[in-house]
């Protein structure tokens, strides 16, 4: 079955706190989803316009740094991102909002496409680690929660 839905995880595994978005794809696989989401982890925001063609809807989640406190789980659209104080993390050489504009330049049928971003904020990472903060942490299943919101609630009965 071809993906209708893609929810694409950024972030750096040994970033700390900057891993929190493939820290929710792997929940997301362990609780299991419908046959036709399709998930990703990407190290960079540079892959996505090439995983934002051939579905209708995508969801990505990333880390972002704020001026509130860490752990907090957003919802916006590409707009409120562009606007808003929220700002992905610098270890992506690319931002969501400039991937998905990037896709749009090169035609790569996104016209239609509807774009959710989940955001869960963090401090600007300092150390290479692996572990999530607490606060952090404590956000992964808020966030995957809010993605199957987004998503329909296409959970699988049958985690993968």
């Amino acid at each position: 079955m071809k993906p209708t839905v893609r929810v694409i995880g950024l972030g750096q595994r040994v970033a700390g706190d900057d891993g929190v978005g493939l820290a929710v794809v792997d929940e997301l696989c362990s609780r299991g989803v419908a046959d036709d989401v399709d998930l990703v982890a990407v190290s960079d925001a540079s892959d996505l316009p090439w995983l934002l063609g051939d579905v209708e809807t995508v969801v990505m989640v990333d880390a972002a740094s704020t001026n509130g406190p860490s752990g907090q789980v957003l919802q916006l659209s590409l707009d409120e991102l562009r606007d808003a104080e929220v700002r992905p993390v610098s270890t992506h050489g690319l931002g969501v909002v400039a991937a998905v504009e990037l896709a749009n330049l090169l035609n790569l049928s996104t016209a239609e496409l509807k774009v959710h971003v989940v955001c869960i904020t963090i401090e600007q990472p300092r150390e290479f680690t692996t572990t999530l903060s607490s606060r952090v942490s404590a956000a992964v299943p808020v966030a995957v929660d809010l993605v199957f919101e987004l998503i329909g609630g296409k959970a699988c009965t049958n985690p993968k």
